[in-house]
Order: C-alpha cells, then structure tokens, then sequence
C-alpha cells in the first residue's frame, strides 16, 4: 500500500467517524432521524412447526420462546434480518425467514384531515414511549384529555398531546375525526342446493359454545350464547338435508359444561366401537365350541403319543440288555474251557432279558442271527420315538397353539369390550353428574384417554367435531374483527402426541377459508392457529373450532346480530364440511 493511499484511507475513516457521531446524536436528540419500521408481524412457518423466537438479532443467541403460524406480534424495528417485537412484555426478535410484516404504522395523511381522541379513563393514563407496556411513561393524560391521533401500530395508538408524544393502548382512547363506514346490508346466500347422500355416512358434532348459565362474552346486551345456538341450530338443519348423522352439544339454552362436550364424542364413539366388538365376538363364538371339541381331541392324540414313547423308551432299554446277554453269551460258549456254572448263568440272563420283552420283539426260537435281529428291533423302536418326538408331537403343538390363539381371541375380546363398557359408563356418569364441574371430574384416567384416543384413530375419516364461537379483545369496544380458526396440534397436546394435525388444519383452513366468503366477515388470522383448547384436546376426532367474529367490535356485532349473516355464516360451515370430506 502506498504512502498516498494510507494517508486518504486515514481521512475517509476520520470522516466516517466524524458522521457516525453526528447521526448518533441526531438520534439521540430525536434530530432529523428516520422513524424506526412499527406495525404487526405474522409467524409464515408451516402448520405444525414452530418458529424460535431469541434473545437478541442473532441466530446464535438464547431461544427464550416459541410462536406457531399465524401468530402475530407487534415490531418496532427491524434490525439486519431480525424483527423486533414485543414478547410477553418484553424485547425479543424474530428472524424474517419465518415471519413477514402484514401491517405497519399508518399515518394519517394530512394535519387537515388527521384524527383526533378523547381519553376513557377513571383515574389517568400513561403515555408511553413504544407499542406496548414494557416501555417506559413519558407522561400522562387526564379523563376525557383530547389528544392527535399520529398512527396506529397493532392495539396501540401513536399520540401527541402538547409536547408530549407517545403511545397509548386503544382501550382507553375513542377516537374520531373520519367517518365510519355503516356495515353494508348483508344479502343472503342461497341456502345449498340439496344434495341428499352427499354426506351418507359421515358423523357430524355440531357445538354451540356456552350455552345457560355461561352466556359467553356479553357486548351491547347481546350474548354469544345466543349467536353460537343460532347459527349452530341453521348448520345442524343444513348437514341433516345432505344425509349426514349430526349429533348437536345443544339445540337450546340450557348449560353444558366444557368437558361434557368432549364427553359426547368419546361415547358415542365407545358406543360404535363397542358394536363392532361385540359383532366380532359373536363372529368368534360361532366356532367356539367346535375348536374346544378339537383342542381337546389334539390334547388327547398327544397324551396317547407320549404314552406310546414311554412304552417305545422302555423297549429300547430292554432291547439293548437283550443284545448285551445274547453277545456275553455267545463269548462263554466259545471258550473252549468254557466253565459250566458261568454258562449256565449267561443262558439264564439271556432268557430272562428276552422275556421281559413284549411278544412282537421276541426273537423265534430257531433265529440263526439273534443279534440281528435284536438290533434291528431296537432301531426300529429308536426312529418310530425320533418321528414321535420330531414330527408327530410337534404338529399337535402347533395345532393346539393355533386353537389356543382363536380362543385367547374370544377372552381377549371379552375383556376389551368389559373396558370399553367402563369407559362408556365413565362418560355417561360425567353427562348425568357434571353440572357446575367445570374440570374433568369422572373422566378415565390419562392412561385410559389415551387407550380411548387410539381406538378413535379408526373413525377420524368419517367423524368430525366443530365449536361454533363468537369473539372479543376482553374490552367493551375493540378493532379486532374478523373470523379467526383454531385446531389442536401434537406440539400444544400436555399428554397425547397421536392426534392427525394434518387433518385437523386442513379441516380448520377450509373454515377459515368458507365461512368469511359467505357471511361476509374478514378474516382476522390468514391461517389458523394451534391452540390447547379442552374441546379440541379431550377427544381424537378432527375438530376445530370458529370464532365466527369479535362481538365487541361495532361492524361485527352488528353484523352477527343480523338473522341474514347467521344463516350465511351456517350456509358457510356447511359448505367448509361438505368440502372437506368430499376433497
């Protein structure tokens, strides 16, 4: 490197320095500085994995939580590759490989036409220095305070009120200065076009959420619990045309507790298994007396076979003394000083071992070749107990192992359908006694649930469960609008890793998918989400369940409301179902 070069390298690194000081002032000062990005970020991972959400904007610092599709958050910046957010009051980042900003900061356009609020509190209200609790009061306003309204980032207001300027939750401002726009008049959607069969052999659980004495959310005097029977009832209407079997949680405003519903599903389907099993045990028991009539026949062939072998063992013995006496024999009758006494003994022992012989291994009396004959006697005894011990006895194992199968097919069965009958007995207890129980009192145990969940693997293709909803924020008024869908996921499960996710986002993204188109409604979430929800957990079928939209916001209350948009919002749970099993 020249001397030239060093020397103008220096000066740029001065001047770099030199601006980098400045701009750190400026935005210090809050002098000529560009806002930081700020809106809402949405999770883009696929159904059923989880993005990491970390500690700092980098890929190798701490995970301190996890986020699934769909899930929103608010950001304030956005640092290299990194969102960051706000995560359960605090500061954290999220990479933008597995999420994508949806909205940011709107301002309004001009000083002229900008918005103004008016503060709702009973005592006062913080101002803040971001979106969110986590950052720190820069000032407080007094009820019924008139503030500029800048923009909105997620539920948070950017406000200006004299020299103060900060944000403030949308719960606690009302703001106007643009008009609203009335909700249009809903038109009706045609009722389907009736298809009788299209949905033969399909089960259906239609749940109206709440229901008596759990009115749901209550906004403007109207109660979820009147909206969820109403449309439930128009969608029970609508399957039943179509052929399907549709079993409602309620048709009325009664109260049914949150575990009760799952309740239904698991005993019916007990029911149904049930039926099965005892269709297969009755199947079994056709034969049954004829396979004991065999087991004992096969039992009694192997009795005679292993007495015939201690009989053939016995003989064998005998014979191999008989050989032995005759060739002891035969050696004293050659010595030519043969001794009488010891001959006379010899011949003695010979005779007595051939006649503890049985008549059929005796050798005549003018046998010239007596040995021969005794051995060939003894082999034969020896191949006949080698074919009883290696061929004939082993068949009759195998045969009386078959029975034996067949008829621990029949106790087996029996004792499977003892435990599903306690199982039913369980869940008819906690649909005759749960009253005011708003936990799982009198379910099986988690080991038992989860014996029952794997039984109900068989029926996913044909039965499915749906929990009709209304929404709110938890405010008496809110933005928030729209539908939004929600189904259970292996990763949100606490004890059962079995259920078919696949299925069960499928089934809650055509939901989310038909309902908005015919009634009319937006929707809140692009995708559905995963959620731990007692009716979507406690029973293995594919469910889902439909906020239909949020009653504490003005246009969807007033909408909902609307006998028109209820019956569309059916005609669109109707249209979700039937696409659903028929894709």
């Amino acid at each position: 490197m020249t001397e030239d070069k060093i020397i103008l390298k220096s000066r740029l690194f001065l001047w770099a320095a030199i601006i980098a000081i400045a701009m750190l002032a400026a935005a210090t000062l809050g002098i000529g500085s560009a806002k930081a990005a700020n809106g809402t970020v949405e999770v883009t991972v696929s159904p059923g994995s989880r993005a990491n959400i970390r500690s700092a904007a980098s890929l190798n610092s701490g995970i301190i939580g996890k986020a699934t599709r769909g899930q929103r958050f608010t950001y304030v910046d956005t640092i290299g590759s990194f969102f960051k957010i706000q995560y359960n009051g605090t500061t954290a980042y999220l990479h933008n490989s597995v999420a994508k900003a949806i909205s940011t900061a709107q301002p309004v356009p001009s000083r002229s036409s900008a918005q103004t609020g008016t503060v709702k509190v009973n005592t006062t209200l913080n101002v803040r220095s971001g979106a969110g609790t986590q950052y720190k009061v820069v000032g407080s306003l007094k009820n019924g305070t008139k503030v500029e309204v800048l923009s909105k980032s997620g539920s948070w207001y950017q406000i200006k009120y004299g020299s103060i300027t900060g944000y403030v939750s949308e719960q606690y401002l009302v703001v106007s200065g643009t008009s609203s726009t009335p909700a249009p008049t809903p038109t009706p959607v045609p009722a389907p076009e009736p298809q009788p069969g299209i949905l033969s052999g399909k089960v259906v659980f239609i749940d109206a959420g709440h229901g008596g004495t759990d009115p749901g959310t209550t906004n403007a005097g109207y109660k979820e619990k009147d909206l969820n029977l109403a449309v439930a009832n128009k969608t029970v209407e609508l399957l039943r045309q179509a052929g399907a079997t549709v079993i409602p949680t309620r048709t009325a405003d009664v109260t049914v507790e949150l575990y009760d519903r799952t309740a239904m599903v698991n005993k019916y389907i007990l029911e149904q298994e049930k039926k099965v099993a005892e269709r297969e045990l009755a199947d079994l028991q056709k034969t049954l007396n004829k396979e004991i009539a065999q087991k004992q026949s096969l039992e009694q062939q192997k009795k005679v076979l292993q007495e015939r072998l201690l009989y053939l063992d016995d003989q064998a013995y005998k014979l191999n003394v008989a050989i032995s006496a005759w060739k002891n024999l035969q050696d004293i009758k050659s010595d030519v000083n043969v001794n009488p006494s010891a001959l006379s003994e010899a011949e003695k022992r010979y005779n007595d071992a051939v006649a503890a012989l049985d008549d059929e291994y005796m050798p005549e009396q003018n046998d010239n070749d007596v040995e021969a004959t005794l051995t060939a006697y003894r082999d034969a005894v020896r191949a006949e107990i080698d074919d009883i011990e290696d061929k004939s006895i082993p068949a009759l194992n195998k045969a009386i192992d078959e029975v034996n199968a067949k008829l621990k097919k029949v106790s087996d069965k029996e004792k499977y359908i003892s435990d599903i009958n306690g199982y039913i007995a369980s869940f008819t207890w906690v649909l005759n006694n749960n009253q005011g129980n708003t936990s799982k009192t009198g379910y099986p145990s988690k080991a038992d649930m989860i014996k029952i969940f794997d039984i109900e693997k068989k029926y996913q293709d044909n039965i499915i469960f749906v929990s009709i909803h209304g929404n709110s924020t938890g405010t008496s008024s809110g933005n928030a609008r729209g539908a939004q869908v929600y189904y259970m996921a292996h990763n949100t499960s606490t004890y059962y890793n079995g259920y078919n996710t696949a299925e069960r986002y499928r089934l809650a993204e055509t939901l989310l998918e038909e309902v908005p188109k015919a009634n009319g409604l937006s929707r809140n979430l692009k995708y559905p989400s995963p959620e731990n929800f007692a009716v979507l957990r406690e029973a293995n079928v594919v469910s889902a369940l439909i906020e239909l939209g949020f009653l504490n916001n003005t246009d969807d209350r007033a909408l909902l409301m609307n006998p028109t948009v209820q019956h569309n919002s059916a005609v669109g749970i109707y249209n979700a179902i039937v696409k659903y099993f028929n894709d």
